[in-house]
């Protein structure tokens, strides 16, 4: 579960309208996107948006910035053919968070981290980073977890490439230290497939189901929670450090 005492007062920090209209921090907000999709059989549908929100309250505590709530619902349209998945349309999703970040400029922040747990969702924070900094006073950083995290701990995988796969070695370690109570372990499965359907350079666009009967690429069952442990701390240190480069103190 996310650590109580990483949480706030309210849902980023303020109790009242008259505490944000006398803000004088250091503008800067972090801003937790996920996904409710499919994620194995041996992890909840929220595992992204369960993730981002964890390591974005553990960021904003180093860093002194506040937290939003999360954003929970990303574009999964590639998943849809597993029950539950929930998906927005791109344009949704990017209205919907640049309206929010407009809304923070109106208060006093002007240094926007969006700590993303879900690739789908890249692009799109991207492009609404991209219009905000026709603005010269806005500073955005965009944190791709998954992808920083299998960087930072490509000394404890087992599973090489495959890492992280979706719901595989990186994802069911990092589970396995936030929530250990959602992971059914007893009902995980490995899953490579002969070859990889995404080679350097080509997007495969079948239905995922197609690709993997379990929705698993890769090997949770080398997972476990020290693993997990070891690549978020990884992540926050790096994530500070970075922040610090990009936003003024």
């Amino acid at each position: 579960m996310i650590d109580r005492e990483l949480n706030t007062n309210s849902e980023y920090g303020f109790n009242t309208w008259e505490e944000i209209d006398q803000y004088e921090g250091n503008g800067i907000v972090v801003i937790p996107t996920g996904a409710i999709e499919v994620y194995g059989p041996h992890l909840p549908l929220g595992s992204d948006s369960l993730v981002a929100e964890n390591m974005a309250r553990r960021v904003a505590a180093r860093i002194d910035a506040k937290c939003l709530p999360l954003i929970p619902i990303g574009y999964s349209a590639d998943l849809m053919s597993f029950p539950g998945t929930l998906t927005v349309e791109p344009e949704a999703f990017k209205a919907y968070l640049d309206g929010v970040c407009r809304s923070l400029i109106r208060w006093g922040f002007n240094q926007f981290l969006f700590l993303n747990t879900h690739l789908g969702n890249v692009r799109l924070i991207d492009q609404v980073a991209d219009g905000l900094l026709a603005d010269p006073s806005i500073r955005c950083l965009q944190i791709d977890f998954w992808r920083l995290a299998a960087r930072l701990g490509a000394d404890l995988w087992e599973s090489g490439d495959w890492a992280v796969g979706h719901a595989g070695e990186l994802g069911t370690s990092v589970l396995q230290f936030m929530a250990p109570e959602l992971v059914r372990s007893e009902r995980q499965v490995d899953f490579i497939p002969e070859s990889n359907p995404w080679p350097a350079g080509v997007d495969n666009y079948k239905p995922y189901r197609q690709l993997t009967a379990s929705s698993v690429m890769g090997r949770p069952s080398v997972a476990n929670s020290e693993k997990g442990r070891l690549v978020v701390e990884r992540s926050v240190d790096e994530i500070v450090t970075l922040s610090s480069g990009v936003f003024a103190s």
